[in-house]
């Protein structure tokens, strides 16, 4: 996974539900509006669909988690559509117990380690509707 650059695609209006990207085994996380940097990164919904977390493991070395931390405005990409979006994040220290119904949802045959081998520092962002201005 190599970082890139501003997002392109159709830019589509911020939808009520992200069921959806269950057909999605990967996105696409822009940060940084003034210098873009793109990621590719997994997500996972709520049992729901509402709400869309995208987590970063070892999230204390990434640039885009950097970026969000200062500011949250961002874009992600799913299939050819693009959103505006911000992101909250949530925890710096998600537990593999705590993302196991959401990932488990999205890949039914997924194999995760237990708590005593799982990976630490998985940090967890909640995506949010951009507030203009």
């Amino acid at each position: 996974m190599i970082a890139g650059q501003e997002l392109t695609g159709i830019e589509v209006e911020y939808p009520e539900n992200w069921g959806f990207t269950d057909a999605h085994t990967t996105i696409m996380v822009e940060t940084n509006p003034d210098d873009p940097h793109s990621v590719t990164t997994l997500c996972f919904t709520s049992s729901d669909g509402v709400d869309l977390f995208v987590p970063a493991m070892d999230g204390h070395t990434k640039s885009w988690t950097a970026h969000t931390l200062s500011d949250d405005r961002a874009r992600i990409k799913i299939g050819d559509e693009v959103y505006s979006i911000a992101l909250e994040l949530v925890t710096k220290d998600a537990k593999i117990s705590e993302l196991a119904p959401m990932a488990r949802r999205k890949f039914p045959n997924l194999d995760l380690p237990d708590s005593e081998n799982a990976p630490q520092n998985i940090w967890l962002f909640k995506v949010q509707p951009r507030i203009a201005g």
